[in-house]
């Protein structure tokens, strides 16, 4: 944030309208993410702004004032993952962050709490390799919060993987057909190499008794993102036409149980309360 703050100075702005204070997140994230927006406004002979136009105002107290209220400083937070859409979760929330991604072989770690051939509990897999994914990385990162997050897709006690490619990410679609699987979102912060939280929440997603047609034109529209998630849907994106009810939270369905690692923060004094 303060590598930001000195980047953009006073040249930083952020657009109202009249007096009133007019949030672009469009433009917000343009200047956030990528450090560049050229924003105009027309004014007249005098330099005030015309009327139906927009003027600007410094953004540099309102970005530190505000950012500063949701986060405290002096705790650096890693993500312990590549995930686009648990990044975005955080952001979104005004949670600065870095991403670090663990290199674990999750198959392994998973035939491994396998015994006698039977399934394991898929709430125990999901926080198994989330703790795994943060206590690795936070064992080189003095101090940090490092949150590990998994999701498990489960049905008929067996375990679903990211398709390999449209052909499975078909085939299990055909297979959740008309049933309800069950998301299983593991979530953990580890400190020093040791999990200091944890939790894990489970959604329920009934999926509707769609035609192959639908399902065909689903997977051309969607294209290789199938293979990204779990259950080859995005829920945000047009995964949500394949679903006839859905039970949980928004955030454990999307991967990452935010509301309760939020208070977690707070308990930890991370964010204001």
């Amino acid at each position: 944030m303060d590598e930001f703050l000195d980047k953009i100075g006073a040249g930083g702005w952020l657009l109202v309208s009249g007096d009133k204070l007019v949030v672009y997140p469009e433009i917000l994230d343009r200047v956030f993410g990528r450090y560049k927006s050229e924003i105009s406004y027309r004014t007249d002979r005098f330099g005030r702004a015309r009327q139906g136009s927009y003027c600007a105002v410094n953004l540099y107290r309102f970005v530190r004032g505000n950012y500063e209220m949701l986060q405290k400083s002096g705790h650096d937070i890693i993500l312990a993952s590549n995930s686009s859409g648990r990044a975005a979760l955080l952001k979104g929330a005004g949670i600065s962050f870095t991403k670090n991604a663990a290199d674990l072989d999750e198959r392994a770690i998973q035939e491994a709490l396998t015994v006698d051939g039977i399934c394991p509990d898929p709430t125990d897999v999901a926080l198994v390799l989330a703790r795994a994914k943060a206590e690795v990385i936070s064992q080189s990162a003095k101090n940090a919060y490092v949150i590990g997050a998994d999701q498990v897709l489960a049905l008929d006690d067996k375990i679903y993987e990211k398709p390999a490619n449209m052909d499975i990410a078909r085939n299990n679609l055909l297979t959740f057909r008309g049933r309800t699987h069950y998301l299983h979102a593991g979530v953990c912060v580890a400190r020093n190499g040791e999990t200091i939280w944890q939790h894990v929440e489970t959604a329920s997603m009934t999926m509707r008794d769609f035609s192959t047609d639908f399902l065909a034109q689903y997977l051309a529209q969607a294209g290789d993102s199938v293979q990204t998630s779990v259950g080859a849907y995005r829920l945000e994106e047009t995964g949500i036409h394949l679903f006839e009810k859905i039970e949980g939270d928004y955030f454990t369905i999307l991967g990452l149980p935010l509301i309760p690692l939020l208070d977690f923060f707070r308990e930890q004094g991370i964010v204001a309360s």
